[in-house]
């Protein structure tokens, strides 16, 4: 093939995933959200608009392996990565552009409220064990003009960028060639760590992190490093702790990964002179990242409740529930292996194909005798990550949900994978070479297809959108007033009990709910009190009692992840039911006080 036609033909690639993206971005201009509660984002824009959006990121891809497979013009590739980095901040706007008051109704509440806690007093909240994040927006806020309210909207997509540089640093520091660091740049930077990318979560911030870690650790161990390099390293050894306790253990477990394999494939001889560079580079590291670590977090209950769960996990039965059964109830819900299967796919779908990519990686790098030590390096992460991954769908780890750890899996293992399958690829000719870059541009193709489609929550994946909306925050705001007078107990199917931090800043949130006992947010009794035909709940409130139903709890509980909780025909029986005195209703936000009806 003449070489001018594929730098052509990329050329024209690129135009059209630019007009692609533009003419979604038109669609989304001409349908900003209200503010109110949206059950499912990608319901709010036609099919049109999703074609455009996943041409633009196949494009985007595509136009990154012409340039790295056939065309070879250096740095070109840069540009396909520009076009995802575009494409992906303009997702990631998507809940700023929609007028959402929050990004999410539990965690992300409360890392607002602990970056307020810094805007309004100075000094991180009480139980703020990892504020580096919380310190980062409460800077774009004061930097800027704007509320910490739509910093903490904005901020995945900061986040996001800083973490497209980290991942152009973890690249050049494993590989000098473009096209390899090309394929390293793309795998890492896929939009495929679902919700935890579109909402601020600080452990989103220690995955971009954990690669200027991988960097500046593999950089350091290199003999032409330099004092610059090193001091660059100290920082980071003592800053990661600060930003997630799990982008540390996975810190940890790359460096017990990178040394063991030396020790298993020979590639550093146990002579003395390298004892010595070993115990410098591998214990002294590992030592004061740990050291740091535990320093930090073991001064918050959080630590203390993390080790009890772990010790309760390993030591206590699974109460007879088998794997299967528990995976079902953790991805809510489903109990057929199709089902099941579908909702695999959709939640966990660009781990899988990215573990399956690693496994190929491996084989063939053990196959052609080459990469020894990348290769013993991702057979050790692939293990570590997919078993704890697996273990948290049958046990309760520190936290529930497997894709916190398989997140960091996707983090990883890519940077040690692309250079093997680029390598191999390069080597091909003819058909073949067409071939395997087909598959392999499949194969992210879709990765960032199911990415896309589960960075924001759906029925998809049996859940309804976590949008917090300005009716919801009218509506907490008017129960915070209202319960300072009151002695009803306030209770919800949810509990709320991270809703209400919206409020304010963490201390002041924390001081309201001391000083007026009664305010305590409780889960609402199993079907609001009634059984089977019966509508007699009174038995189960207490007298006065306060409900807060929300439109997200209503949502929530129609797809199915808690039937044994609440259905869909209870809150019709409670919307019947006139012993509920409706005190305010917002829209997204219903508070009821119970009433006895006279003659009972």
């Amino acid at each position: 093939m003449d070489s001018d036609k594929p730098t052509l033909f990329s050329e024209m690639l690129q135009g059209l995933g630019v007009v692609s993206l533009l003419a979604a971005a038109s669609m989304t201009l001409r349908n900003l959200g209200s503010g109110n509660y949206e059950a499912s984002l990608y319901s709010q824009y036609p099919a049109s608009f999703w074609i455009l959006v996943s041409t633009s990121g196949l494009i985007s891809i595509l136009t990154v392996f012409l340039e790295i497979f056939y065309v070879h013009r250096g740095y070109q590739w840069v540009w396909g990565v520009v076009l995802l980095l575009a494409l992906t901040a303009f997702m990631l706007l998507q809940p700023y552009l929609r007028d959402y008051a929050f990004h999410g109704q539990y965690d992300t509440v409360v890392h607002y409220s602990w970056s307020l806690e810094i805007v309004d007093y100075g000094t991180p909240a009480e139980e703020d064990f990892y504020p580096l994040a919380h310190l980062w927006a409460s800077l774009l806020a004061n930097a800027t003009g704007i509320t910490v309210q739509k910093a903490v909207l904005l901020l995945p997509v900061l986040m996001y960028v800083v973490g497209i540089c980290n991942a152009f640093v973890l690249a050049q520091a494993i590989d000098d060639r473009p096209q390899i660091q090309g394929l390293i740049v793309l795998m890492l930077v896929l939009p495929v760590y679902s919700f935890f990318q579109s909402m601020f979560y600080p452990l989103q911030m220690g995955i971009y992190f954990l690669w200027l870690f991988l960097a500046f650790f593999i950089r350091t161990r290199k003999a032409s490093r330099s004092i610059q390099d090193s001091l660059i390293f100290i920082v980071i050894l003592f800053a990661l702790p600060f930003i997630h306790p799990l982008a540390v253990l996975a810190a940890l477990v790359a460096i017990v990964s990178y040394y063991a394999t030396a020790a298993l494939t020979g590639s550093e001889r146990p002579d003395r002179q390298q004892t010595k560079s070993l115990f410098e580079s591998f214990v002294v590291p590992f030592a004061m990242l740990f050291a740091s670590w535990f320093t930090w977090f073991s001064n918050f209950r959080a630590f203390g409740i993390s080790v009890n769960r772990i010790f309760q996990a390993l030591v206590e039965e699974l109460s007879g529930q088998s794997f299967a059964s528990r995976y079902s109830d953790v991805v809510q819900g489903s109990n057929t292996l199709a089902e099941l299967s579908r909702l695999a796919i959709f939640v966990h779908g660009p781990a899988l194909i990215y573990l399956a990519l690693a496994l190929v990686a491996t084989g063939i790098a053990w196959r052609r005798r080459e990469y020894r030590a990348a290769t013993g390096f991702l057979l050790l992460n692939i293990i570590v990550f997919t078993t704890v991954g697996a273990l948290s769908l049958a046990i309760d780890l520190i936290a529930e949900t497997p894709q916190r750890y398989l997140n960091y899996a996707v983090a990883v293992i890519p940077a040690f994978t692309a250079p093997i399958l680029s390598n191999y690829v390069q080597n091909l000719v003819g058909t073949r070479k067409a071939a395997a870059t087909g598959l392999l541009a499949l194969a992210l193709g879709a990765a960032f297809w199911l990415g896309v489609h589960n960075l924001f929550f759906s029925s998809r994946v049996r859940e309804t959108n976590h949008q917090f909306s300005f009716s919801q925050l009218s509506g907490y705001e008017f129960l915070m007033a209202y319960a300072q007078g009151q002695a009803g107990n306030i209770f919800s199917p949810i509990r709320g009990a991270q809703s209400i931090f919206a409020l304010g800043a963490y201390s002041d949130v924390i001081r309201s709910i001391r000083t007026t006992p009664s305010w305590r947010m409780a889960f609402a009794p199993a079907h609001f009190g009634y059984s089977g035909t019966e509508e007699r709940p009174a038995e189960v409130w207490q007298n006065p009692a306060y409900l807060v139903i929300t439109e997200f709890e209503r949502n929530l509980f129609q797809l199915g992840p808690q039937l044994q909780l609440f259905t869909p025909a209870d809150f019709i029986r409670l919307d019947e039911d006139q012993r509920w005195n409706k005190i305010y209703d917002s829209g997204d936000f219903q508070l009821r006080s119970w009433r006895e009806l006279e003659g009972r």
